[in-house]
């Protein structure tokens, strides 16, 4: 995975979060409306998350941005690893900020709607998103459940198609003695 990549993405998630946050902004003054809002608040959170878990997923490499650019001409460090001074600090910086954002997104919402409102939306989002991992991994369990019980099924099926073929490799054995028996007359 490259570092750059990674603190890239993850700086253009933080900006864009910063777009969307200004204009649930514009809507918030001009909205009575709590539901109007909420299609930006699932943008605002959905890239919050993919920001944070950007580190976990390798994208294409993008060139630095211009943070970084001047961090790194300020550090004079030209490494590309994710632990420089100039990675880490644009990624912290961009956090910050996003951070800042959503403080001050939650101010102006708790400030029309009510004291506690951007809180109780936080938590709404935090329980539908485990309800959803939930949902996930019992979904997980029952498929592998239900192929347990088919390789089970298999594994009979093919114990019985291995005794009803072990018996009928006998029958046909006492059929060719039989036979043989026949054809060779009474013993004397």
């Amino acid at each position: 995975m490259e570092p750059i990549t990674t603190i890239g993405a993850a700086v253009v998630a933080y900006r864009s979060a910063k777009t969307i946050i200004a204009n649930v902004k514009d809507v918030i003054e001009t909205t009575e409306d709590i539901g109007e809002i909420a299609g930006h608040l699932n943008k605002i959170f959905h890239l919050k998350d993919a920001a944070e878990h950007q580190h976990e997923k390798e994208t294409e490499k993008k060139e630095p941005t211009k943070l970084q650019r001047i961090l790194r001409q300020r550090t004079g460090d030209d490494s590309e690893s994710e632990t420089t001074l100039a990675n880490v600090a644009a990624t912290e910086l961009a956090k910050r900020e996003h951070d800042s954002m959503i403080t001050q997104l939650s101010i102006s919402i708790d400030s029309k709607f009510g004291a506690g409102t951007f809180k109780q939306i936080e938590l709404a989002h935090a329980r539908a998103k485990a309800k959803k991992i939930k949902a996930r991994r019992e979904a997980e369990k029952e498929r592998l459940k239900q192929l347990e019980k088919k390789r089970e099924r298999q594994k009979k099926i093919l114990i019985e198609v291995g005794k009803f073929i072990g018996v009928g490799v006998v029958f046909l054995l006492m059929t060719l003695m039989l036979m043989n028996a026949y054809e060779s007359g009474p013993i004397r």
